[in-house]
């Protein structure tokens, strides 16, 4: 174990801090230091004390992506997270025709709606034994509107499942 001395102590200074304290000092000019988050012109350093707003604003923008809320409207589910939305849809049609557009099967409720019209979603159509009878094609509008497309005529009872994500119509607002 080593004693640290005074002889010691000395040579960390002189050879250590002062050589670094002498490179900094004078590097900052004081009167270049801005206490605002408003500054528009160059060559100016921020305050730290602008550190915790930045932080306190940094954190509320993850507590609202962080933040999720779902719903459900006509066999459809949308899950929202920060501004992506999850739709997933699982519902028993019967008596469709092939080709036909269904309008207004159901409107997406708002805070969920896409940003962009979405056509073609594709989805599967099943029976009851969970065999692959068709497909068929959701149409999302940014408007709230959806509408379904279906690629077989049947009057049995099917499943029309199908997912998609999006980003919403909305922004976070800070």
């Amino acid at each position: 174990m080593k004693v640290i001395t005074t002889n010691l102590l000395n040579r960390f200074w002189k050879n250590g801090v002062k050589p670094i304290k002498e490179a900094v000092s004078g590097k900052l000019d004081a009167s270049k230091v801005v206490n605002s988050l408003l500054a528009t012109e160059e060559g100016f350093a921020l305050d730290a004390t602008q550190g915790k707003i930045l932080k306190e604003q940094v954190d509320e923008l993850n507590r609202k992506l962080d933040q999720e809320s779902s719903t459900k409207v006509m066999g459809f589910s949308f899950l929202r997270r920060g501004n992506e939305v999850l739709m997933t849809h699982n519902s028993i049609l019967e008596v469709v025709e092939a080709g036909h557009v269904y309008t207004n099967q159901g409107s997406i409720p708002m805070g969920y709606r896409p940003a962009l019209d979405l056509s073609a979603i594709p989805g599967l159509i099943t029976d009851g034994n969970n065999k692959i009878r068709g497909t068929w094609w959701l149409v999302a509008n940014s408007t709230g509107s959806i509408n379904v497309i279906s690629s077989i005529t049947h009057s049995d009872p099917l499943s029309y499942v199908t997912s998609a994500s999006w980003p919403t119509s909305d922004v976070i607002n800070l």
